[in-house]
C-alpha cells in the first residue's frame, strides 16, 4: 500500500489524546528481491489538553491546525510532507475486535454470515450504528469451520476522524484498528510462532493497551489504567515541580536500572502498582 501506485509516498498518522505521530516509508524494492522499505520520515507533535478527550475529537479546527503544522515540518532535515495519501488508526477505546468461528468453508462465507454472528458480541447499540469489517484466518484442521477476526467501530467516532482528515486536506486510504496495526508492526511476518503466543504492551500517554497475538492473529486486547501521564503526575506531585519539569525527568531517567535515582523510585512504585 505504502509508496505504491495509486498511493505514492503515502504515510501513516497516529492520532491520540496528547500527540499526533507521523511515519512515512520509502519503497526501495527492486525487481530481483521482494518488497523492501526504508524509513523516510518520522515525527510527532504534542497536543494541548482538551482537543481530544478519550479518543473523541472535541475541537476539530485546532486538531486540523496541528496536523497541518506536523505536515509542514520544522525545516532542516524535517521537510514538508507533500503526499495527500494517509492511513490512520481509530482509538482503542472506541473499537471492538473479536475472533469468532463460523461453521462454513472459507470460500462460502459472505458478509451477512459475519453480520449475524457479530450481533452476539458487538457492544455498540443499533441506534448508534457501527462499521464492521472482517478477515478470514487461513485454513485450520477443521475445513468446515472458519476463523474470522472481526473489527467494529461506532459510526459517530469513525465519521469524526474521516471529517478531520478531509478538513486537513488529506485523502484517506484506509482506517485501521490500533491493536491490529501494532501487532502487524511488531510481529515478524516470516517467522512461525506455532505454540508461541506473544504479548504486546503499548504504553501510551493516557492509557496502555495489552495485545495477545497467537495463531497468526490478535486473540485479545484490553485497555489498562497505566500511562506515561500517570508517571509524570506522580513525579510532579512527589517533588512539587512543574508538569513540564516532571515530564523531562521521566524521559531523562526512565526505567533504566542503573539510574536508581529518586525519580526512578517514583516510577518503579507506580509500575509495581500496575503489575
Amino acid at each position: 500500500m505504502f509508496n505504491s501506485v495509486p498511493f505514492p509516498e503515502a504515510f501513516g498518522l497516529d492520532i491520540s489524546d496528547l500527540s499526533i505521530k507521523l511515519v512515512q516509508l520509502e519503497n526501495i524494492s527492486n525487481l530481483k528481491g521482494g518488497p523492501s522499505f526504508t524509513l523516510k520520515s518520522i515525527r510527532s507533535i504534542s497536543l494541548p489538553l482538551g482537543l481530544i478527550i478519550n479518543g473523541e475529537i472535541t475541537q476539530e479546527a485546532q486538531v486540523v491546525h496541528y496536523i497541518q503544522k506536523l505536515l509542514q515540518g520544522r525545516g532542516g532535515k524535517e521537510k514538508k510532507i507533500k503526499s495527500p495519501w494517509v492511513v490512520i488508526n481509530l482509538p482503542e477505546t472506541h473499537t471492538f475486535i473479536k475472533l469468532i468461528v463460523i461453521n462454513k468453508n472459507i470460500g462460502e462465507i459472505i458478509q451477512d454470515d459475519v453480520e449475524i454472528e457479530a450481533q452476539k458480541y458487538i457492544p455498540f447499540t443499533e441506534k448508534d450504528g457501527h462499521y464492521l469489517d472482517w478477515e478470514a484466518i487461513p485454513a485450520t484442521d477443521e475445513p468446515n469451520k472458519t476463523k474470522i477476526i472481526m473489527a467494529a467501530a461506532p459510526k459517530i467516532i469513525t465519521d469524526s476522524y474521516i471529517n478531520l482528515i478531509e478538513k486537513a486536506g488529506l485523502n484517506l486510504i484506509a482506517i485501521d484498528i490500533e491493536s491490529l496495526s501494532i501487532a502487524r508492526a511488531m510481529v515478524t511476518a516470516d517467522k512461525q510462532y506455532q505454540n508461541e503466543a506473544r504479548a504486546l504492551l503499548d504504553i501510551g500517554g493516557t492509557k496502555s493497551n495489552i495485545i495477545i497475538y497467537d495463531n497468526d492473529t490478535v486473540q485479545f486486547s484490553a485497555i489498562l489504567p497505566f500511562s506515561g501521564e500517570l508517571l509524570t503526575t506522580a513525579i510532579e506531585q512527589k517533588f512539587a515541580v512543574s508538569h513540564e519539569r516532571a515530564e523531562q525527568a521521566k524521559y531523562q531517567y526512565g526505567l533504566k536500572y542503573q539510574n536508581q535515582t529518586k525519580i526512578w523510585m517514583v516510577i518503579m512504585e507506580q509500575t509495581k502498582k500496575f503489575i
